[in-house]
């Protein structure tokens, strides 16, 4: 096909007519445009706003969070050492001399974890020297305690629990109790079968206000999914948060990372 070149002695064009200067520039397709490059193909603010958080909220808990010892106890089971569904009317049982059925009374066995949840180790120097250390069994007697186990060799042999003359306390030794180390005790108690026994810490230790009690046997058979949600301190939820946080940047940047890696293949 043959394409006309005007000059000037060429009449004029009719109203939107075109010429073309060069006959070869019809078939020129326009220049596509510059590719861009990977980090100009995604954005990273919205990344970067969630990881100041994670760190700024790390931060903020290091400077607020306070690291000392935790001591806890916990009574992990309470067995009777007869538990008879049907009384005989002839049974007789005695403890040590003592008739527990015509009194009334129950022959129960504690077992109590002692541990150290925190984040130091509790030292010597940090008990209260001018009182005792330990805990007492009311209402009731205690008539033997022993230690059946731990995860410290040497708690389990520094830990010495005894039982106090004329009374329902229970000593124990001032000794080093290191960071997640527990020590496991068995304590035998008659008590009044309306009335069970209850446990009570006593002492003070640099830093703890108080020593808590717990029964998990007890809050794991009652649990509800909202209690699991809401349980724990101030310094769990902190942490739970933090968590959650780096793991959500996590799945974002890996997910950002892969569409953008795929568009700039598809692009190239």
């Amino acid at each position: 096909m043959s394409t006309h070149i005007p000059n000037s002695s060429d009449p004029p064009l009719a109203p939107g007519a075109r010429t073309i200067a060069n006959p070869a520039d019809e078939d020129v397709a326009p220049s596509p445009p510059p590719k861009k490059r990977l980090d100009e193909r995604f954005s990273w603010s919205f990344a970067g706003v969630l990881l100041a958080l994670g760190f700024g909220g790390f931060a903020l808990y290091t400077w607020l969070h306070t690291k000392q010892p935790e001591i806890t106890f916990e009574i992990e089971a309470e067995t009777d050492v007869l538990d008879l569904r049907t009384p005989l009317p002839d049974l007789t049982i005695f403890f040590k001399g003592e008739d527990l059925r015509a009194k009334d009374l129950n022959l129960r066995v504690l077992t109590i974890r002692i541990s150290n949840k925190g984040d130091l180790d509790l030292l010597e120097d940090q008990y209260e020297q001018r009182d005792d250390w330990g805990f007492s069994i009311r209402p009731g007697r205690v008539v033997n305690v022993r230690t059946t186990s731990s995860n410290s060799n040497y708690l389990e042999t520094h830990i010495n629990p005894r039982l106090t003359e004329g009374s329902d306390r229970i000593i124990l030794e001032k000794s080093i109790f290191e960071r997640q180390k527990w020590v496991l005790l068995d304590v035998l108690v008659i008590h009044s079968k309306s009335t069970p026994p209850e446990l009570f810490p006593f002492g003070k230790i640099a830093g703890v206000d108080s020593i808590p009690v717990l029964k998990p046997y007890l809050t794991k058979e009652h649990e509800t999914l909202r209690s699991r949600v809401t349980n724990g301190t101030l310094l769990v939820h902190c942490l739970r948060f933090l968590l959650y946080l780096a793991i959500l940047i996590a799945i974002i940047a890996i997910t950002a990372s892969s569409a953008a890696a795929a568009s700039w293949v598809i692009g190239n």
